[in-house]
């Protein structure tokens, strides 16, 4: 509850919350409780793009279809950064669990769910454009793996690499030659 750990901030319990920033830090604002928020994306550790996991097999069986996925996904990303205000009213209204609005109030959390939707985009666009949509890279996952093993999130002695689990078949298939 927010305003649950609101009173656990003011009392002092607790000074820190681990949080996507299209969320607390943003309802904490809303009901006028300014915190600092430390990127863990602008210091090393990228959480954004769009992930998806699927089996080696499934992926080799089903090349197009993923890649229609991908186009509608990314179609559907960018309708919705284009009109964040229309979206998020019309997934409040409709899809938004009413005993989950913030403080019970729906301009609140309509607020929030605009919100949401521009911090979004800004995550998912970083450094790629709306041609790239989201898009892991290698690379980045790699800086990933780094950050989190420096940081003992993982194992510094772990053998895990970004090509155990990702894999840019779909990737060069959707977006070609534009990747070279």
């Amino acid at each position: 509850d927010t305003h649950e750990l609101i009173q656990l901030f003011k009392s002092k319990k607790i000074d820190a919350l681990i949080a996507w920033q299209t969320n607390w830090p943003v309802k904490f604002s809303l009901l006028h409780f300014p915190v600092k928020a430390f990127s863990l994306y602008q210091n090393g550790f990228s959480l954004y793009g769009n992930m998806y996991a699927a089996s080696e097999e499934y992926i080799a069986n089903n090349k197009e279809l993923l890649k229609k996925f991908l186009m509608a996904t990314n179609k559907g990303w960018a309708i919705a950064f284009s009109h964040p205000k229309e979206i998020a009213t019309y997934i409040t209204l409709n899809y938004y669990p009413k005993d989950k609005y913030i403080n019970g109030s729906y301009p609140l959390t309509l607020k929030h769910q605009i919100s949401k939707l521009i911090l979004s985009k800004q995550f998912l666009l970083e450094g790629v454009g709306i041609d790239y949509l989201g898009l892991v890279s290698q690379v980045r996952l790699t800086a990933s793996i780094d950050f989190a093993k420096k940081y003992q999130i993982i194992p510094s002695s772990s053998k895990i690499s970004a090509e155990d689990f990702y894999s840019s078949e779909i990737i060069h298939n959707l977006y070609g030659a534009r990747l070279q």
